[in-house]
């Protein structure tokens, strides 16, 4: 089950997303969002078979093409494909791979450059990423 902080985290992560990787120049406008309605269809979102998962990619999605409204089936059935074997696909040998993405990704997310400083501190709990 995907907890309301992470829905909000996801939604705002796809639309930091959007916002980064499509900017919005011109006075059209452009940036995804224009070529969301004609490309909608074409749009594929991946995601494993766990529910949590799912939800994170439908959340994910919401905030990319700032969709309207609260529900998160109708993205579910449309935009996000599920597959069984999707966290199976780099085996065990990939985990120092993976522990370093994680580790640019949390560095990134809760970075501040005007003050050149970590936003959050890791808790004491948690073990390195």
């Amino acid at each position: 089950v995907l907890t309301h902080a992470g829905r909000g985290q996801a939604e705002a992560l796809g639309s930091l997303f959007r916002n980064i990787m499509y900017p919005q120049h011109g006075p059209a406008g452009g940036g995804l969002l224009r070529l969301h309605s004609t490309y909608r269809h074409d749009l594929k979102i991946y995601s494993s078979d766990e529910g949590r998962v799912q939800s994170s990619a439908a959340a994910f999605t919401k905030g990319l093409l700032d969709l309207e409204g609260s529900a998160l089936t109708p993205i579910f059935v449309s935009l996000v494909t599920k597959d069984a074997g999707m966290l199976d696909a780099f085996g065990k040998g990939a985990s120092e791979d993976i522990r370093r993405a994680k580790q640019e990704l949390y560095e990134q997310m809760t970075f501040d450059p005007e003050t050149n400083t970590s936003l959050y501190a890791r808790p004491h709990s948690t073990t390195p990423l």
